[in-house]
C-alpha cells in the first residue's frame, strides 16, 4: 500500500510539473502576441502622425478657400 501511495505521489508531481509547462508555453505564446499586438499599434500610431497633420492642413486650406471667396 505504502509504494503504490508513493506511486501516486510521484504520478501528481508529474502533472504538476507538465500542467505548469503547458501554461508557461500559453503564457510565452501570449506575451509574444501582445508584443506583436503592440508594435502593430504602434505603427498605427506613427501613420496617423504623419496623416492627421497633412489632414488638418488640408481642411484648414479647403476652409480658406471656402471663405475667401
Amino acid at each position: 500500500m505504502k509504494c503504490a501511495l508513493g506511486l501516486f505521489v510521484i504520478l501528481h508531481d508529474v502533472c504538476v510539473c507538465v500542467c505548469v509547462f503547458i501554461q508557461n508555453i500559453e503564457l510565452k505564446v501570449e506575451v509574444e502576441s501582445l508584443k506583436k499586438e503592440l508594435v502593430d499599434k504602434q505603427e498605427l500610431l506613427k501613420k496617423a502622425m504623419y496623416v492627421i497633420p497633412y489632414r488638418d492642413c488640408r481642411l484648414l486650406m479647403q476652409l480658406l478657400v471656402t471663405y475667401s471667396s
